[in-house]
C-alpha cells in the first residue's frame, strides 16, 4: 500500500541546544508548506538533560518549504514566541492567505502573566496562563500581536492538532483541557471546540466533544475532518489511570471517533477505533479520493504508522496499519504498562518519547507526515517528514 517512500529532515537545531517536538503543518494555497514546532532548551547530556513535556526555556517556531517538503532551509524558519514554559503550539491555513499561530504557556510555571477572559456569553475566568493566537495574512511571512484565545467553556487549555475553516467562513479550533479553575484540583478533562467568527481575532463559543463524566479518563488532541456531506469527524485518544486485576496498575489508552452533523454543535457517541495507540496525539485526514487516513506512532515498538478507511471512518483497513518509519529506543526511554480499552488487553515494555504526526496531501497526491523522532545516541529530538504515495 506504500510506496515512494523518502524521508526528509525538517528541522535540527543547529548549535544542538535545543530539542524540537509536537510538530503541525499547514499546507498554503500558494503550494508552500509550513511546519510549527516547540523548542525546549536543554544543558550538557553530561548534566542529565534530556527532554520532556514541561522545560522552563521554550520557544514557538515555524520553518517553510517551498518545493513540497524536499527542503526545509533555515531562511525559512521564524521564531515566533518569546522564551518561556510552553508545551505545544500549532499552525493553521485558512482562507484568503489567513495563517493562525496558537500557543499555550505553562499552567504551573507562569503566575506572571495572567488574565481575565470572557466569550460574550457570559462565561469568565481569571487565567493564570493563557493560550494565545498569532494571525498572518500574508502566507505566515509577517504575523501580528499575539491575543488571548478565549477556551470557553475549559478553564485553561492546549492545542495540538490545525482548526479546520466551515463553510460559513467561521474557525473552528480543537482544544483540550480542565473544566476546573483549581490546576490542583481533580478536573473534568475533555476534548471541546471552539470558534472564531471574526477570522481568529476573538474566540469562544464552544463546545464539549467528549468528556468522562467520572473525570478520570482524559480526552486530548483531536483531529478534525469535514466530509462533503457537512458531517465533521472528531479522531482523539485518551489516557486514564486504572487497576488490573492482578493488582499492577497501568495507564488505559485508546483512540475515539465522534461526529457531529450540526457544525460541532453536538457530538455523537464515542466510537472506539480499532488501533492500539500508545498514549500521543495522532491525526487524520480526508484524502482526495475519499478516504479517511490515520496516522499514529507506536512508543513500544518505535514506528510512525498508517491505515485508511473508505466508509468515512466506520471500519479501517489492517489494525496494525503500515510503517512509514521505523526505529530504535532512544536515551530517556522508560517501562511503562499500558492497557487498551478497545479489547481490555495489557502490553508495555520500554517507551520512547517520540511520534505525534500531523499529516497532509499535496496538489500532486502525494502524501506528508511530519513528526518528532530521535536517534539511540543523543537525546536530541528532531522534526522529520516521511513522504509517500498511498494505493
Amino acid at each position: 500500500m506504500i510506496r515512494d517512500l523518502q524521508h526528509v529532515t525538517v528541522y535540527r537545531d543547529p548549535g544542538g541546544e535545543w530539542n524540537a517536538a509536537f510538530p503541525e503543518l499547514a499546507l498554503l494555497a500558494n503550494g508552500d508548506l509550513l511546519v510549527s514546532f516547540r523548542e525546549a532548551h536543554y544543558g550538557p547530556p553530561e548534566a542529565g538533560a534530556g527532554h520532556n513535556h514541561s522545560e522552563p526555556r521554550c520557544r514557538g517556531s515555524l520553518i517553510r518549504s517551498t518545493d513540497g517538503g524536499q527542503t526545509w532551509p533555515l531562511d525559512g524558519y521564524q521564531q515566533l514566541t518569546g522564551t518561556f514554559p510552553m508545551e505545544q503550539c500549532s499552525v493553521s491555513a485558512a482562507g484568503g492567505d489567513l495563517v493562525l499561530f496558537i500557543y499555550a504557556l505553562n499552567v504551573l510555571k507562569t503566575p506572571p502573566l495572567t488574565a481575565t477572559l470572557h466569550d460574550g456569553s457570559g462565561w469568565s475566568a481569571q487565567r493564570t496562563y493563557i493560550d494565545l493566537a498569532r494571525r498572518s495574512r500574508d502566507g505566515g511571512r509577517t504575523w501580528d500581536q499575539a491575543t488571548p484565545l478565549t477556551p470557553s467553556p475549559l478553564s485553561h487549555a492546549a492545542i495540538h492538532a490545525p482548526m479546520i475553516e466551515l463553510p460559513d467562513g467561521a474557525l473552528l479550533a480543537p482544544l483540550c483541557g480542565s473544566l476546573g479553575s483549581d490546576p490542583a484540583a481533580p478536573q473534568q478533562h475533555p476534548q471541546c471546540v471552539v470558534r472564531s467568527h471574526d477570522r481568529g481575532l476573538t474566540w469562544g463559543d464552544g463546545s464539549i466533544v467528549a468528556l468522562d463524566p467520572r473525570g478520570r479518563r482524559r480526552y486530548h488532541q483531536a483531529s478534525l475532518v469535514p466530509l462533503p456531506d457537512g458531517e465533521i469527524v472528531a479522531v482523539m485518544h485518551s489516557e486514564e489511570a486504572v487497576d488490573l486485576p492482578d493488582g499492577r496498575q497501568a495507564r488505559e489508552v485508546n483512540a475515539w471517533l465522534a461526529r457531529s452533523h450540526d457544525a460541532g454543535r453536538t457530538w455523537s457517541e464515542l466510537e472506539s477505533l480499532p488501533f492500539r495507540v500508545t498514549g500521543s496525539a495522532t491525526s487524520t485526514i480526508r484524502l482526495q479520493d475519499g478516504r479517511l487516513l490515520f496516522t499514529w506512532s507506536d512508543r513500544h515498538v518505535p514506528s510512525i504508522r498508517v491505515a485508511v478507511s473508505d466508509d468515512g471512518g466506520r471500519s479501517w483497513s489492517d489494525p496494525e496499519g503500515w510503517s512509514v518509519r521505523d526505529g530504535e529506543h532512544i536515551p530517556g526511554s522508560r517501562p511503562m504498562l499500558q492497557a487498551w480499552a478497545h479489547d481490555g488487553s495489557v502490553f508495555g515494555g520500554a517507551y520512547s518519547d517520540i511520534g505525534e504526526p500531523c499529516t497532509g496531501q499535496l496538489a500532486d497526491g502525494r502524501i506528508i507526515t511530519v513528526y518528532y523522532w530521535g536517534d539511540p545516541g543523543t537525546p536530541l529530538r528532531y522534526i522529520e517528514a516521511a513522504l509517500f504515495s498511498l494505493d
